[in-house]
């Protein structure tokens, strides 16, 4: 790991997107004193040119899917050092720092984003790209990268889907929505302190009449959250 110093920032630095990362991103690198710059497509393409000239450091705060798109039309055989923020794309004409962080609608505190970690491939360090950022960061081999973004997504968007249809469940048999939210929050709070030690519930006792209960209900109720029950309890059965 890699936590570096505060140092001088060495050029200016082009951010190119209009979604949430590039909204956080910008709002957080403008608390330094650096030259930052903003592109999107929605712009003309003459501005972004215009922008090139400087020889910026370019940071593509696009989608993975339009990354070699437009490196191939905008970047190609320009003497630029080109950084994508996506866990699971790899190329070496890229860097890649990853922020292992997910990205709400509101701002955060700036407290909030000095804890941000990033995994970096291409380099060492974050700071041999953001020499006046404090972050902590960790090198990702690029054989690891779509592991490493598979169990990224299943710990946030996964467990955000759960949430979500097991509250719209909930919902349905008269459970106020405001009443789950403390719950979720207390889970959270509890893994986060204890880690797996914190598990409760029928597979820590080995409730099995409960456990077959369960699913009985969710197959009737549910559209497939049946499977990931079984499936999680399969899993908490081969860790115990």
């Amino acid at each position: 790991m890699n936590t570096g110093k505060t140092k001088q920032p060495t050029g200016s630095y082009l951010i190119v997107g209009s979604g949430r990362l590039a909204t956080h991103l910008t709002h957080y690198f403008s608390l330094f004193n650096i030259s930052i710059k903003i592109w999107n497509k929605s712009e003309p393409v003459g501005r972004l040119i215009e922008f090139l000239r400087e020889k910026p450091v370019v940071l593509l705060a696009i989608s993975d899917d339009a990354l070699e798109n437009f490196f191939e039309t905008h970047l190609s055989g320009k003497d630029l050092t080109v950084v994508h923020f996506s866990g699971a794309f790899h190329s070496d004409r890229f860097i890649s720092c990853h922020p292992l962080m997910t990205f709400g609608e509101k701002l955060y505190e700036f407290e909030t984003y000095k804890r941000i970690f990033f995994a970096v491939t291409g380099v060492q360090g974050l700071q041999e790209v953001f020499p006046f950022l404090q972050n902590p960061s960790f090198v990702l081999s690029p054989k690891d990268k779509s592991l490493y973004h598979a169990l990224c997504v299943l710990t946030a968007a996964g467990a955000q889907r759960i949430w979500s249809q097991s509250e719209e469940l909930l919902k349905s048999i008269g459970v106020p929505e405001k009443a789950l939210k403390p719950y979720i929050n207390q889970i959270a709070q509890n893994y986060l302190a204890s880690g797996t030690q914190a598990m409760t519930g029928p597979w820590v006792r080995g409730d099995e009449k409960t456990i077959s209960s369960n699913l009985s209900a969710l197959k009737i109720k549910s559209d497939g959250l049946h499977k990931v029950y079984e499936i999680l309890k399969e899993g908490h059965d081969d860790n115990t």
